[in-house]
């Protein structure tokens, strides 16, 4: 389809969206948390775009931010990194400055480490007319305190038709989350708002991509926790509300299909996923995808931010929760030295709060 014809069909649908958001608004759906609970004492580590997603490298002590304008479509984004050595008054958000590949637009990242450094898989969408959607490969070459990387390779498939996140597996091969099917914005948009299921995982294992299926209305995050020495995979249900388990089925090595298990009902809608040493999940929340919607088009509106954990056990805490002042859009969260750190998807700055209870 040419360019000229998806913009023609865009221009049709958009008012659709308008209408949908507007009476979203008039029938009172629009509505923010109830409740907040605050933490005192949180700080801004400002300076990165859009810091939608970070990776922790524990070994390195330090936290990489994948960084985008994400309201400046033709802007490419960046890489940066935070010292988490460093007293929490000194951290802050140092870019990472190499030749970066074309069109660098970086969403969901994750991090393996390697005996002599590690690599870092990053989602890019560069939208142009050959390449919409990639995956950036970038090799650590440097740990004393100055984080060198090089980019190592572009690897991409007409399966990426929304890579919203991806985790990188101990034996090197990924999965990744489609938060939607194939087609721009607008149709995703329609299709979040009217739940309809249509972002698959594939899985990649070194030389091809394979469609696993188990499709869903903005599957966002994705990550593995080990039980009992079984791997299994957990994703975000953005608009099922829901954190769902999946037992893996692999043939000769292979992932062959993931095989739902349970879902985790947490009262908002999760983004990315992260996970410490004790399999403990950690999640930033979209309370309402109204207010998500019109804090997209203006930053002046806010929306809510919350941050949960999830234990082995399935006990959900909600560790923080406000209105959209203090942040809004929060996509990521984690603890870390007992520090709560919190990304979001459009603003400059990552929100650092200090957690009594570290996990």
């Amino acid at each position: 389809m040419s360019e000229e014809k998806k913009r023609g069909i865009a221009y049709t649908i958009f008012p659709i969206i308008v209408m949908l958001i507007s009476l979203g608004f008039m029938l009172g759906c629009a509505h923010n948390i109830k409740t907040e609970i605050p933490i005192d004492g949180c700080t801004r580590i400002s300076g990165m775009p859009g810091p939608e997603d970070f990776a922790y490298l524990e070994r390195e002590e330090v936290l990489i931010v994948s960084s985008h304008d994400r309201r400046n479509r033709e802007s490419d984004g960046k890489l940066f990194w935070i010292d988490l050595s460093l007293p929490p008054e000194e951290q802050v958000g140092n870019p990472i400055d190499i030749v970066y590949p074309e069109n660098f637009k970086p969403h969901g990242i994750s991090y393996l480490p390697t005996p002599d450094g590690g690599i870092l898989y990053v989602i890019s969408h560069p939208m142009t007319e050959e390449v919409r959607h990639a995956i950036e490969i970038f090799g650590l070459t440097d740990e004393s305190g100055t984080m060198q990387w090089e980019h190592l390779e572009t690897i991409t498939s007409d399966l990426l038709t929304s890579p919203n996140d991806l985790v990188v597996l101990p034996d090197n091969t990924l999965l990744i989350s489609n938060d939607s099917g194939p087609g721009g914005d607008t149709i995703k948009n329609i299709r979040g708002l009217l739940h309809i299921k249509s972002g698959s995982v594939v899985y990649y294992n070194g030389s091809e991509f394979i469609d696993l299926g188990v499709p869903e209305s903005y599957g966002n995050g994705i990550n593995y926790v080990m039980e009992d020495g079984e791997m299994y995979i957990y994703r975000a249900a953005l608009m099922n509300r829901s954190i769902k388990k999946f037992q893996i089925d692999r043939v000769d090595g292979d992932i062959t299909a993931l095989t739902y298990i349970s879902k985790t009902k947490i009262d908002s809608m999760p983004d990315n996923l992260e996970v410490d040493g004790e399999g403990n999940i950690y999640t930033a929340a979209h309370y309402n995808s109204f207010l998500f919607l019109a804090h997209a088009k203006d930053g002046s509106n806010i929306s809510p931010t919350q941050a949960f954990i999830i234990t082995l056990q399935g006990d959900v805490t909600e560790l923080y929760a406000n209105k959209g002042e203090e942040i809004s859009a929060g996509s990521v969260a984690r603890i870390i030295n007992g520090r709560l750190y919190i990304g979001q998807v459009f603003e400059d700055f990552i929100l650092s709060c200090p957690c009594a209870e570290e996990k």
